[in-house]
């Protein structure tokens, strides 16, 4: 369970987390009566994830009694241009006030478009799915994205596989009875270490050992 959003307020975050554990997407958003559209770009259409966690946010909105309802603008994303303009096609405020919109990036996938589509439009409201050194290096720059949700890949993917390859092997557990591993909400850029290692798919150690280890490498 995330158990660090249980910290998290009204929002309609708190809603979507209830419906589908994917689903954290949503918009930390202090005054959330003044946005009238919601968006999410899912890069993959029909994929089961992204359709849960565009799902959650849809449910959120209308347990909030929003309305309209939820944009589902489905985008490619490896191409910004055509991304920006279907967002602005789907999106678009009739009175051209960018700061009473939602958008959600659904994936990593989107960061880069998201980002380019923010310098355009400043005031849109935005959050994103997984986090990246373009979303990072966007919240260094104070653009207006509220959050990244960190889906936190050594937690959930590399950390159980070591630790059952430890009891099959070795008949060893951890000592901790539960490891939090849910997602974590990041609302600022990290230090420039979780940068790095983070644009270094977490390889934290240099290729090359240093002159002390090379011995025993």
């Amino acid at each position: 369970m995330p158990g660090k959003l249980k910290q998290i307020h009204s929002s309609v975050l708190d809603k979507s987390v209830s419906h589908h554990i994917f689903s954290c997407p949503a918009l930390h958003i202090h005054s959330i009566e003044e946005v009238d559209t919601f968006c999410c770009a899912n890069h993959v259409e029909g994929h089961a994830v992204l359709t849960a966690r565009c799902g959650g946010f849809d449910q959120a909105i209308k347990d909030l009694d929003k309305e309209p309802a939820l944009n589902d603008v489905n985008i490619d994303h490896n191409d910004c241009e055509s991304w920006i303009a279907k967002v602005e096609e789907q999106c678009s405020p009739d009175d051209g006030d960018w700061s009473t919109v939602g958008l959600y990036a659904a994936g990593e996938p989107n960061h880069l478009c998201l980002v380019d589509f923010m310098q355009k439009h400043p005031d849109t409201q935005a959050a994103a799915s997984d986090v990246s050194p373009d979303l990072f290096k966007a919240m260094e720059a104070g653009m207006n994205i509220k959050f990244g949700v960190d889906h936190q890949k050594y937690l959930q993917a590399y950390l159980p596989i070591s630790h059952l390859t430890l009891a099959v092997t070795n008949g060893q557990m951890v000592t901790n009875e539960a490891i939090e591993t849910g997602p974590k909400l990041i609302r600022e850029s990290p230090s420039q270490d979780e940068v790095e290692y983070t644009e270094n798919d977490y390889k934290v150690c240099d290729n090359e050992a240093s002159d002390m280890f090379k011995s025993i490498v």
